[in-house]
């Protein structure tokens, strides 16, 4: 389940600290049905943030696959944003330090 304060919290050092007026929140996920709660979950909460933030547009994209250091890499291409302007909420050690290796930017813990 998303945790509304480390989103909040992403959204508010994005708007300190970027240059931007489109945030996407993505989450790879493995299984669809397995998921769907969480992926409902997302998406409802990504347009709560969308109107309480309007300066910034809060858009939600959920991808299926493994979350690795490819998957950042085909995130990039596909979305045209480069890998240091990504950022990612730390979901656990491991993951954190094969992504962050990809050029990731790790803001919240």
């Amino acid at each position: 389940v998303p945790d509304l304060t480390i989103i909040n919290k992403a959204i508010i050092y994005v708007r300190r600290n970027e240059q931007t007026h489109t945030l996407r929140i993505v989450h790879v996920f493995t299984d669809e049905e397995a998921d769907a709660p969480v992926l409902t979950a997302f998406r409802e909460m990504a347009a709560l943030f969308d109107s309480m933030y309007p300066k910034i547009r809060v858009d939600f994209v959920s991808v299926q696959g493994e979350f690795c250091p490819a998957m950042i890499e085909w995130l990039s291409r596909s979305m045209n944003v480069p890998r240091n302007m990504m950022f990612i909420t730390q979901p656990d050690i491991l993951s954190a330090e094969r992504v962050s290796t990809a050029g990731v930017r790790v803001i919240t813990a």
